[in-house]
């Protein structure tokens, strides 16, 4: 009975993305988004640049090291700490609604 809901006769998956739409689905995703912007912002500065500028604003780690004036190795390291924090802070939120 459940499998029916999620494939189809010939096993192949069978999702109604138009359910994605919703309303409440949308401002769901939206208020999760908000946190963890919100847990960005609780990162070290340094951190938070770095991240924001990879993952963001999609920026090469070439183009990084100029924007802060630091080396590759630095960079490299503050975008891993920062993802490693942003983690853990995710985690440890969400048994408060994340």
């Amino acid at each position: 009975m459940l499998t029916s809901l999620f494939f189809t006769d010939g096993n192949e998956a069978h999702i109604e993305t138009s359910h994605f739409n919703h309303p409440g689905v949308l401002m769901e995703q939206k208020e999760k988004l908000q946190q963890i912007y919100g847990l960005i912002n609780k990162l070290p500065p340094n951190q938070k640049t770095a991240l924001i500028l990879s993952k963001l604003e999609s920026k090469s780690q070439q183009e990084i090291t100029e924007i802060m004036n630091l080396s590759p190795k630095a960079v490299e390291s503050l975008i891993q700490r920062a993802k490693v924090g942003l983690e853990k802070k995710i985690k440890s939120s969400e048994g408060k609604q994340i």
